[in-house]
């Protein structure tokens, strides 16, 4: 394989994984940053495939239809099950919603085959398998969306940030009783903190299941890697 041919293939990897994850500006990121890949149905289709997801995606589509037609087909495909994805999660329908999002991820392997473009045997069943987390990281997208259009976001948030026990409850404790806006889903008090911990429970249970993916734990470090990791699960 040529190196163009492996730098290709490289990205449209990466492209699969990113919309995995939902990570629409990354992936925009990567459609544009790889404007002159060779060869060109390989550009095309990491095009398509990077296009935004919200909004016109049309031209590129029939771009990828011009040079591998059934490839264009799977994709279009695919970004119908997405959006369908997301009116099932707005509706409340969650388990609809992920099976909606698991057929969009096999459409967009299957883009990438009809391409011509050489998968690893195991992102067949990976990549559908991430859509419970691509249905949690649509779900807060779509809250935070549906909040601004609300004006309900406020104008101001203030994180407390800190090592564990080092008085950080104490701290957001009393910025709730000076005022402040408490999180609404607090985690419940324990016997070693009795008084409570001011914390939103959703965000600690975000935060360990990123830990988790890194092969670490809150209560350690170590097993971080030197170097890429803030990206790593984006």
């Amino acid at each position: 394989m040529s190196d163009r041919a492996a730098a290709a293939e490289a990205a449209i990897l990466e492209a699969l994984r990113l919309q995995g994850a939902a990570a629409w500006q990354s992936l925009a990121q990567l459609g544009a940053a790889a404007a002159g890949l060779k060869p060109q149905r390989a550009r095309v289709l990491l095009a398509a495939l990077c296009a935004p997801p919200h909004g016109t995606g049309s031209a590129s589509l029939r771009a990828l239809a011009a040079v591998a037609p059934r490839s264009a087909c799977a994709l279009a495909l695919s970004r119908t099950q997405l959006g369908l994805a997301q009116a099932q999660l707005l509706s409340g329908h969650d388990s609809r919603a992920e099976a909606s999002l698991r057929q969009a991820l096999a459409s967009s392997l299957a883009a990438v085959s009809a391409a011509g473009i050489a998968l690893p045997s195991h992102l067949h069943e990976q990549l559908p398998d991430q859509a419970d987390a691509l249905r949690q990281a649509l779900t807060s997208q779509l809250d935070l969306a549906l909040a601004h259009q609300r004006g309900q976001l406020p104008s101001q948030l203030v994180l407390v940030l800190g090592m564990h026990r080092s008085g950080t409850s104490a701290l957001a404790g009393l910025l709730v009783q000076a005022g402040l806006d408490a999180p609404r889903d607090l985690m419940p008090a324990t016997s070693r903190n009795p008084r409570g911990y001011w914390e939103s429970l959703e965000v600690m249970e975000l935060n360990d299941r990123m830990l988790e993916a890194l092969g670490s734990t809150w209560s350690t470090s170590w097993h971080l890697p030197a170097q890429g990791w803030e990206r790593q699960g984006e």
